[in-house]
């Protein structure tokens, strides 16, 4: 039986408000599965991995990936059931590809000595004081016509970010479990509905 014809099926019980909860528990099921997976996908490649895997000098953060990826609220809609999962930020940019915008990169002492005049004209002379006597951690280095530059503060023109999706391919992935899952669900339900009143079924064991 296909998740259509179980569906079918239960519609013509008339158990409407049951067949829409078996379907949004099914999808909601799906997406936290979806997501899951994709953040794995995600820290595992490209500058996924940089911010997030525990690449070069950053930690492995899980929640960080995870929270870029947003499951929306089941909705309903001309007899269509759906559930969103929308990626933004870094994960955004991997799923279509892109372009990071044009941005400033700083030294942590220009960073310091910016930050101390914005306190001073603010009146807070004691810290704008202890910012510009703080040591200097040195310069950004770089190379720019295979040559070896130092700078305090330079204009990054953005990075090419390829094309690596994690969440279209977790969906087509489990589009075939989300069905058999909901086919289980409608049949558990036919069945509870039609068993006689006082038997119990023996519980399953997973």
């Amino acid at each position: 039986m296909t998740a259509k014809q179980a569906l079918a099926q239960l519609a013509a019980m008339g158990d409407a408000k049951q067949m829409h909860r078996l379907m949004g528990n099914a999808l909601r099921r799906a997406a936290s599965r979806i997501r899951t997976a994709a953040s794995k996908a995600i820290r595992s490649k490209g500058v996924g991995r940089t911010l997030w895997g525990g690449g070069g000098r950053f930690k492995k953060n899980v929640k960080g990936s995870r929270a870029l990826l947003k499951i929306g609220k089941v909705e309903r809609s001309g007899g269509t059931t759906s559930i969103t999962i929308t990626a933004k930020g870094f994960p955004a940019l991997m799923e279509q590809g892109g372009r990071t915008k044009a941005h400033i990169i700083e030294s942590q002492r220009t960073r310091r000595l910016r930050v101390a005049a914005t306190l001073e004209q603010k009146g807070r002379k004691n810290t704008a004081a202890f910012l510009r006597g703080a040591e200097s951690r040195g310069l950004l280095a770089f190379r720019t016509g295979g040559r070896l530059a130092f700078a305090t503060r330079v204009k990054h023109p953005g990075s090419h970010i390829p094309a690596q999706p994690s969440v279209g391919p977790q969906i087509e992935a489990n589009v075939q479990k989300v069905e058999q899952e909901l086919v289980n669900a409608v049949n558990d339900h036919i069945a509870a509905a039609s068993r006689p009143t006082g038997e119990f079924p023996l519980q399953r064991v997973k």
